[in-house]
């Protein structure tokens, strides 16, 4: 009984994260970058996780819609530079319908 309980969680998370992706790819709006921060990791040099490891730098991408709401995007660094190699504070995006991550305008 225990493994259907379990079975059960894992359908209903499964669906809760799917409805927020759906609802997150089908939003369109439009807006300018204010803030771009880049963290690194902290792993220690044994770890086969160590700062030269491309998953050790996250990029932080803040924006507000031309609504007033504010939003950031969260990608690796290695994503950030072949989606966003030249994106600066103060560049306008507009998120189209269907598309992943917006698009600099």
């Amino acid at each position: 009984m225990e493994t259907f309980y379990g079975i059960m969680a894992a359908v209903a998370l499964s669906v809760v994260i799917m409805f927020f992706q759906k609802k997150k790819k089908q939003s369109k709006w439009s807006g300018s970058v204010i803030k771009i921060v880049t963290k690194e990791a902290n792993y220690n040099s044994d770890s086969e996780y160590s700062s030269t490891n491309d998953l050790s730098s996250q990029i932080f991408i803040h924006y507000q819609k031309d609504s007033g709401k504010k939003g950031k995007i969260h990608l690796a660094k290695r994503h950030y530079d072949q989606i966003y190699p030249e994106l600066k504070v103060g560049d306008r995006l507009i998120k189209k319908e269907g598309a992943d991550f917006p698009e600099i305008i």
